[in-house]
């Protein structure tokens, strides 16, 4: 299940600086709606998204069992890291490097590890960090579709 993680990764890593980059700018910073992201901010929204996952990928293999997933303010981070401002190829650098980060983390997840429980609550366990792993292509996945609307 991770390898097929790491391979989707390696897939979009390649896949999507050229097919984002097909969009025009008008379209990149348009926002649906003054209280919803542009598509520039869900590409913000994923570097935000990669890095509280990373490093939860690597403090679940050794913190007190299970692992509380820790939430992130979403809303703020977008707005504070104002990736409406940036240059559509920071932000691609950035997402590109913390996704090649996170392929070399979880590549190296011992298969008893990724059996390491996770809560998102801290009450009832949500999965284990495998699915927490594979959980963090679906979140990908689904923002890729509001990106390109398919």
């Amino acid at each position: 299940m991770v390898q097929a993680v790491q391979e989707k990764l390696n897939l979009h890593i390649e896949d999507l600086p050229n097919r984002i980059q097909t969009i025009s700018e008008e379209k990149l910073n348009q926002k649906p709606a003054p209280n919803k992201w542009s598509k520039k901010e869900i590409l913000g929204h994923l570097i935000d998204s990669g890095t509280y996952n990373l490093q939860r990928f690597k403090e679940a293999q050794f913190a007190e069992q299970p692992y509380l997933v820790r939430k992130y303010d979403q809303d703020n981070l977008v707005m504070v890291n104002h990736y409406q401002d940036q240059s559509l190829n920071e932000i691609l650098s950035y997402w590109v490097f913390i996704n090649r980060q996170i392929i070399k983390t979880i590549s190296k997840i011992s298969p008893d590890k990724l059996k390491h429980p996770v809560t998102t609550d801290g009450k009832e366990i949500a999965g284990n960090l495998a699915w927490l792993i594979e959980d963090y292509l679906i979140h990908m996945e689904h923002h890729f579709r509001q990106i390109f609307g398919d």
